[in-house]
C-alpha cells in the first residue's frame, strides 16, 4: 500500500443503444504531478505521470476554489493534494478563501494507546463538521464544535490523544490538517 491519497478520475463512455453495459475507464488521478516533495512515494501503476491537477485542467487561476475536505486516509500527510486542488495557486494574490482539510493518519487503524477506532468516530466527526458548516458556522467554528460537542471518541479521532484542536499549529498531535492561506475564522458556505 502506498501511503498517499489520490482522487481517481474516470471517464464514462456509452457505445450506443446496443451497449447494455456502461463503460467506465480510469483515465488518471487527481494529484500534483509536476513536483516532488521530499519523501513523497510514487503512486502505483505510474499514475503520477498520467495525473491531473488544476494546472493541467486550466483552472489554476480560478477564484472558485473554496473548501476542500478529502476524507481519506493520509489525504494531508503530504501537501501534494492541496497543491492539486489549487489551494496555493493564487498565493500572494488575495487567495484567502482557499482551504484544504485532510487526514495525516490511516483512518482505518486504531490510534495508538486508544480504545477507540478512529474510523467509527472520524466519519461522525466529518458529518458533524459539515452539519455545522450548513448551519452557517465558519470553518474554525465548525471544527471547534467537533471538539466541544463531538464527544471523546470524535475529539480523539480528529484532534489526537490530547483531544485538543491545534488548528494551523505545527508539531501537534492533530489528525486533521488544514492547508492554505484562508481565513478559517470567516469562511462559510454560501446560503
Amino acid at each position: 500500500m502506498v501511503p498517499r491519497t489520490h482522487t481517481e478520475c474516470w471517464k464514462y463512455e456509452k457505445g450506443g443503444w446496443w451497449d447494455i453495459i456502461d463503460n467506465w475507464h480510469k483515465i488518471g488521478v487527481f494529484s500534483f504531478t509536476r513536483q516532488t516533495f521530499p519523501g513523497l512515494p510514487l503512486l502505483p501503476d505510474d499514475w503520477d505521470t498520467r495525473g491531473f491537477d488544476l494546472w493541467s485542467l486550466g483552472m489554476y487561476a480560478s477564484w472558485n476554489k473554496k473548501i476542500v475536505f478529502v476524507d481519506g486516509c493520509l489525504s494531508a500527510k503530504y501537501p501534494d493534494m492541496a497543491d492539486a486542488y489549487g489551494v496555493f495557486s493564487l498565493q500572494g494574490q488575495g487567495s484567502l478563501d482557499q482551504i484544504y482539510i485532510g487526514w495525516r493518519i490511516k483512518v482505518l487503524t486504531t490510534t495508538p494507546g486508544s480504545i477507540f477506532d478512529p474510523l467509527l468516530f472520524s466519519t461522525d466527526g466529518v458529518k458533524l463538521f459539515w452539519e455545522r458548516m450548513g448551519y452557517g458556522d465558519s470553518i474554525y467554528d465548525a471544527l471547534y464544535y467537533t471538539y466541544l460537542y463531538g464527544g471523546g471518541g470524535i475529539a480523539e479521532a480528529l484532534w489526537g490523544l490530547n483531544r485538543v484542536p491545534d488548528i494551523g499549529a505545527s508539531g501537534t498531535d492533530d489528525n486533521i490538517i488544514v492547508y492554505g492561506n484562508g481565513l478559517i475564522t470567516q469562511m462559510k458556505l454560501d446560503p
